[in-house]
């Protein structure tokens, strides 16, 4: 019994101190956006993670993502779709942990989202709209998004792999899980 507690006292700093470190800026935009399937041209965090572009109109069916951006939980580019597809965010943010730390907690300025709920998509990329609280290792972090007079809430779980969105106001939903997506 005694070997296994040694065995965590070994095991539990590693594994609390590589989801800190675990952020990639590798992504590649392959041309299309989440929800409306057209490259709206540069990409204005400079991160060749995806851009806010695009024309918005979201087209018919399901969201539409950008098959060549991973899931990272620490990633720039978060797209996520509910099981039925009928709910899906795309979101664009950048991380702010400065330069040679290792953040527990990495802070998140978010630039744009694109939510789309049971056919009707919204896009939001005014800052004043837009904000990101960070939790330890991001596990449970919470985006706030208004716009025209709905308030969205995406709320994380699962240590950061899936996330819970809900809309109050003039749009009202949820909650509604959404998970990574994946092509």
């Amino acid at each position: 019994m005694k070997w296994r507690a040694m065995t965590w006292l070994v095991i539990l700093p590693v594994l609390l101190w590589l989801p800190a470190c675990s952020g990639s800026d590798e992504s590649q935009d392959a041309g299309q956006d989440a929800l409306d399937g057209a490259d709206g041209g540069g990409d204005p965090g400079g991160d060749q993670g995806g851009d806010n572009g695009g024309d918005g109109s979201g087209g018919e069916g399901p969201c539409r993502f950008d098959p060549n951006v991973a899931w990272d939980v620490l990633g720039e580019i978060l797209q996520m779709q509910s099981k039925d597809k009928r709910t899906c965010v795309w979101l664009h943010r950048i991380g702010k942990c400065p330069e040679g730390w290792i953040c527990k907690a990495v802070p998140f300025e978010l630039l744009s989202v694109r939510i789309g709920h049971d056919g009707t998509v919204i896009e939001e990329s005014e800052p004043k709209n837009l904000t990101w609280e960070p939790t330890h290792h991001n596990w449970a972090d919470k985006a706030t998004i208004h716009h025209e007079g709905t308030t969205y809430t995406l709320q994380g779980g699962g240590f950061g792999d899936q996330y819970d969105i809900t809309a109050s106001g003039t749009v009202s939903f949820g909650p509604v899980t959404l998970y990574p997506y994946g092509p």
